[in-house]
């Protein structure tokens, strides 16, 4: 598992951010989890967060056998229920892929 660290301005705000980049092999059956940091941001005062991914990671480490569509209803339901139900506070985004085995480069 590969926890990618945020670096620069988020994306969007100008025009003119530089980013850095990373490049790594993906193989077949291999699962992306993008997502912003209104889904693991800390919901209630006094209450840990889904945080620095440890919670994320935990809800994606049996991913083999999850397809994408399950990867992310299992992690906002958990988000929901974190939060306890109450409004969201944050944008939230969350993409899923898996790489195919009949995907062609």
């Amino acid at each position: 598992m590969f926890h990618l660290k945020p670096s620069g301005m988020p994306v969007g705000i100008s025009a003119d951010s530089r980013f850095t980049t990373t490049t790594f092999q993906l193989e077949i059956g291999d699962i992306v989890v993008a997502y912003t940091d209104g889904i693991n941001r800390k919901w209630k005062t006094g209450t840990p967060s889904l945080g620095d991914s440890e919670g994320l990671r935990i809800f994606c480490a049996p991913a083999a056998v999850r397809t994408p569509q399950q990867i992310i209803k299992r992690i906002l339901d958990e988000v929901s229920t974190f939060a306890d139900r109450l409004p969201q506070r944050d944008d939230m985004t969350l993409v899923v892929m898996q790489v195919q085995d009949d995907c062609h480069v």
